[in-house]
């Protein structure tokens, strides 16, 4: 019996060592899938953040591209037409304006 425990005590420490092992292999997994969320929750921000700025930029590009900037910069080759005002009706409390209704009111301001 006694030449078993000299077989028994490395094994012993070797399984001690694997456990030990394993359970740092776990903490360093936890602190990944933690760092993983973080990551995850910033690239959504970024990308709603990025999805916004694009809309702005194409309704700045609407204006700047559209006949009436050409006129005011004084870029247009065609005759002005004298531009007739019309009365503007205020808009319904209830409507919301989609990106488009706000490029063509900026763009009307503009002509104005």
């Amino acid at each position: 019996m006694s030449g078993m425990a000299w077989v028994l005590i490395p094994i012993a420490a070797m399984l001690f060592a694997a456990y030990s092992e394993w359970l740092k292999f776990k903490a360093k997994q936890q602190n990944i899938s933690a760092s993983t969320s973080e990551i995850e929750t910033a690239l959504e921000n970024m990308s709603e953040r990025n999805a916004n700025l694009i809309k702005r930029v194409q309704n700045l590009e609407a204006i700047v591209t559209s006949q009436t900037w050409d006129d005011m910069d004084g870029q247009s080759t065609r005759q002005q037409k004298p531009v007739v005002s019309k009365p503007i009706l205020p808009e319904p409390e209830l409507v919301i304006p989609t990106d488009e209704d706000e490029v063509a009111a900026i763009a009307k301001r503009i002509r104005s």
